[in-house]
């Protein structure tokens, strides 16, 4: 599988603070066919067999605060 970013600008980011997710999607925001959850609680999001996107599950845990 892969990803194609030719542009950073092409990358939207979200983050639903309430649930604690951040949704990041490339080329544009598309509808994903397939999905796959890795063991880090990160989904893949598939379209045509392309990655469209990623979903972090409760990212706040993730995140260094002394930055």
């Amino acid at each position: 599988m892969e990803a194609v970013i030719k542009n950073v600008e092409d990358i939207d980011v979200l983050y639903d603070r309430a649930q604690d997710v951040l949704y990041l999607s490339f080329g544009g925001i598309s509808t994903a066919d397939d999905s796959e959850l890795t063991g880090k609680d990160i989904i893949i999001r598939y379209r045509k067999r392309r990655i469209v996107g990623l979903t972090v599950l409760e990212f706040s845990k993730r995140v260094d605060r002394k930055l």
